[in-house]
């Protein structure tokens, strides 16, 4: 008599773009922010905003691709439009493009906390430059270098193959 087969369980094994990524990171000047990390623009604070969203692939014969040009061209339209609803402070208008794991990730509100903590530290938002294109293994971003009254940053936004926004960074430039 045969024992059957042990079933196959699945791999434990998690893909690296599989991993939902939160990270907060304030970077303050003063002890008293106990991080042991400081970091200035300009002779003041910065905030380092990392957030990541999940960026998966389908099977490749599910997707249709469009001209390369095209979707970059559509990346750049929506990041600069990121850029820009930060800048009115429109922080749920922000989200609009996120994709479902970074909208669970990312509240409101701490991109409000996050954005207001920039402009505290470096001023009002003043312009964008021109967005550049990214890739990288596990996805594709668009940076963007924004000029405040007192400082700069650069804000990346990442996009899955869906398009839709899976990482969101303010960094100083």
């Amino acid at each position: 008599m045969s024992t059957p087969p042990k079933p196959k369980l699945p791999s434990a094994r998690v893909s690296a773009k599989a991993i939902t990524l939160l990270s907060l990171f304030i970077f303050m000047t003063s002890v008293a922010a106990g991080s042991g990390h400081a970091g200035s623009v300009k002779g003041g604070s910065f905030v380092h905003l990392s957030l990541t969203g999940k960026l998966s692939s389908p099977p490749p014969a599910q997707r249709q691709q469009p001209s390369a040009s095209s979707q970059e061209d559509n990346i750049k339209k929506l990041a600069k439009d990121v850029v820009e609803k930060l800048a009115a402070e429109d922080f749920e208008g922000v989200r609009a493009n996120f994709n479902e794991q970074l909208k669970e990730a990312l509240p409101v509100e701490k991109i409000e906390q996050s954005w207001t903590i920039v402009t505290q530290q470096i001023g009002s938002f003043e312009s964008q430059g021109p967005p550049k294109l990214v890739n990288h293994e596990g996805g594709r971003g668009i940076i963007i270098r924004c000029r405040f009254e007192r400082g700069a940053t650069q804000v990346e936004v990442w996009f899955d193959d869906e398009n839709l926004v899976a990482g969101l960074w303010i960094r100083p430039a």
